[in-house]
């Protein structure tokens, strides 16, 4: 089977282009004001290519698939995530990229350890790639999934905890529903939102 095996990572988004461009660009459109614009913008996932400087953590992987074994119902899902905040000072969390690792392991075996990072498979000798920000950029691009204020604000070192969940449409074979709920310690209560991916 190629490839062997498929990790699914997150990391959140600050003080990023990306909300400035899809989002306040509405507010003055060459002198006009569309914020009629606004009233979907935060329902769908966004597939653009996210700047490695947006990310405001390491990422961390929410779905590891041993793709010789995985069967359709390992695809609906709620992972947990946890995620130690890096940026200095207080930020504003804006919403997560979502990207893919691909795994070519030449024998079949029981799992990539979950450690196992592309840059350290490829010391390894082994195949891999990733489709995340820090890698020469394909055409699958990252998914951003920007949030609806108000944002959450940490702090360097503060833990980012939730679960990320994949489920797919009705009647639409192809489309899905991630939702992402998430705390921070500056939170009194988990938020959660839902994006359709087409």
């Amino acid at each position: 089977m190629v490839p062997s095996h498929a990790k699914l990572r997150i990391a959140p988004i600050a003080d990023s282009e990306l909300v400035t461009s899809h989002v306040d660009f509405w507010n003055d459109v060459y002198g006009f004001t569309m914020t009629g614009m606004l009233e979907n913008v935060h329902d769908e996932v966004l597939i653009r290519s996210v700047e490695p400087k947006d990310l405001a953590a390491e990422s961390v992987a929410f779905l590891e698939l041993d793709l010789h074994t995985a069967r359709t119902t390992d695809l609906t899902f709620c992972n947990r995530f946890e995620l130690s905040w890096s940026k200095d000072g207080e930020e504003d969390l804006q919403g997560f990229a979502i990207w893919f690792d691909m795994y070519f392991e030449r024998v079949p075996v029981e799992s990539v350890p979950r450690s196992m990072t592309i840059a350290r498979a490829t010391e390894k000798g082994m195949v891999a790639f990733t489709t995340g920000p820090d890698a020469t950029q394909t055409h699958w691009q990252q998914g951003a999934v920007l949030i609806k204020k108000p944002f959450a604000t940490l702090r360097k070192g503060d833990i980012l905890a939730g679960c990320v969940g994949y489920q797919k449409m009705e009647k639409q074979e192809r489309s899905l529903d991630i939702e992402v709920r998430w705390k921070a310690p500056s939170m009194l209560e988990e938020r959660r939102q839902v994006w359709s991916l087409n």
